[in-house]
């Protein structure tokens, strides 16, 4: 299964060169992490959450978490939908 966007997209560029790597770690943070296999079947998982909710191209989204395995996942595929990405963490403050 492969991500919704052109084939030429770096997004789907990258995305086909990770489903090569498999169980090689892809992302770890603290004491969690996640192979190329997991990151890539979290990313299309997001996609098709974002898919259902209506997420295209153009749309605003604001992302508010810690930059988890699982927030990385959703921001590739953020990117992929061609989604305008507003990242905020609990460090930004109104200033």
């Amino acid at each position: 299964m492969d991500l919704q966007g052109t084939e030429t997209s770096s997004v789907n560029q990258i995305f086909k060169r990770m489903k090569t790597w498999g169980i090689r770690e892809a992302i770890r943070w603290g004491n969690v992490s996640l192979s190329y296999d997991e990151f890539v079947a979290a990313i299309l998982a997001w996609d098709h959450r974002l898919e259902r909710e209506g997420v295209k191209a153009g749309t605003i989204c604001a992302v508010y978490s810690d930059f988890t395995p699982q927030t990385c996942a959703c921001l590739f595929a953020l990117m992929n939908r061609g989604a305008i990405l507003v990242p905020r963490t609990k460090d930004v403050t109104q200033e």
